[in-house]
């Protein structure tokens, strides 16, 4: 059914209905609910009503805010991250049996380079099978699952990778790492800890670990060290008002959708109006972001009852289906970060 402009429409796949105040591309419509909140929806996921009137002339006119003000965008300068780190992880696939579930194995990237890995485990032939492929920047990745039935002695694991990045970076040697992992491990709850990549709690195995900055420090004089603390506490004095997060980093832009990062002050708001104003700004940086190329953004969310995150989706769903979205580095960001990829560059 054809839906117009003005026409009183239900959700079929929601509670309530609503009036269609503007017809967009991709089958989409934004349709004003009776509580004065406008959103797109396909055009499928709606029924037009017949002989039905909604007053909208008694809800209160909510003045949406001002065009945001854009700080300048900071660029610092690539030279690659400097800690690097790889691991596997052992997932359980039931939380409440941890060391009597089948496990899945993950490939974690801890680091600014893309990776190539080759996984190889020994057969009982002792030849070795392979397992390929490509992890981006802090990313993991599901390579296969481990039956618990199958684990009757030690696992063998032997890890090949090849670092590169797409733009200018440095040289890294190609690595092979071996490890062997006590069958004794997967057998005791205890060895399964909460950690910074899942929600759940896993085995989280150590293939190559390189902490520069430890490695630094090792290398500093003792009066290095005073002086280093003391111009840290300097600049932490002189950095103390907070400005809302918008980084060029690579082409990646970073922008921290908090209401208390863009707002001075959100007293007299209410939530709706909050929320309001945060979308308005993620659609003003997504505008942005696009009309000045670049690769990808990520949108600072925080985790909370996952209201904004959910709306941001939902809006990427409808209005940008040609730009995938991901959750966002879990080492940087946690679980409380949207990453929309707006090239593959």
């Amino acid at each position: 059914m054809k839906v117009n402009v003005g026409d009183t429409v239900r959700f079929m796949n929601d509670v309530g209905e609503g009036k269609v105040t503007k017809v967009l591309k991709n089958d989409t419509a934004l349709v004003l609910n009776s509580d004065g909140f406008e959103y797109p929806v396909l055009m499928d996921e709606l029924v037009v009503i017949k002989d039905i009137k909604i007053n909208y002339s008694d809800k209160k006119e909510i003045q949406k805010p001002a065009e945001l003000p854009r700080p300048p965008v900071v660029e610092p300068v690539y030279t690659g991250k400097a800690d690097v780190n790889i691991y596997l992880a052992y997932l359980p696939k039931n939380q409440n049996l941890l060391a009597d579930s089948d496990l899945d194995v993950y490939l974690i990237n801890d680091s600014d380079y893309f990776v190539s890995y080759n996984f190889l485990k020994q057969t009982e032939t002792g030849k070795y099978k392979s397992l390929t492929g490509t992890l981006e920047p802090n990313f993991k990745e599901k390579i296969q699952t481990l039956l618990h039935d199958t684990i009757n002695q030690d696992v063998d694991v032997t890890l090949q990778i090849i670092f590169f990045d797409k733009k200018e970076h440095k040289l890294r040697e190609p690595l092979s790492t071996h490890n062997k992992i006590k069958d004794v491990k997967f057998y005791k709850e205890s060895s399964f800890c909460d950690n910074d990549f899942f929600k759940q709690k896993a085995l989280i195995i150590p293939m190559y670990e390189e902490h520069a900055m430890t490695e630094a420090v090792k290398k500093l004089t003792p009066d290095e060290i005073l002086n280093a603390i003391q111009e840290n506490s300097k600049s932490a004095e002189l950095n103390k008002p907070k400005q809302a997060v918008k980084v060029e980093k690579n082409k990646i832009r970073e922008v921290d959708l908090h209401i208390t990062e863009l707002l001075e002050t959100e007293v007299g708001m209410t939530d709706k109006e909050k929320l309001d104003y945060q979308m308005d700004a993620f659609r003003a940086e997504m505008k942005a972001a696009i009309k000045e190329k670049h690769s990808r953004i990520v949108f600072i969310h925080g985790v909370g009852n996952g209201t904004l995150k959910l709306e941001i989706r939902r809006e990427l769903q409808r209005l940008y289906p040609h730009f995938p979205f991901q959750d966002a580095s879990f080492r940087e960001y946690g679980y409380g970060a949207t990453m929309v990829i707006l090239s593959k560059s």
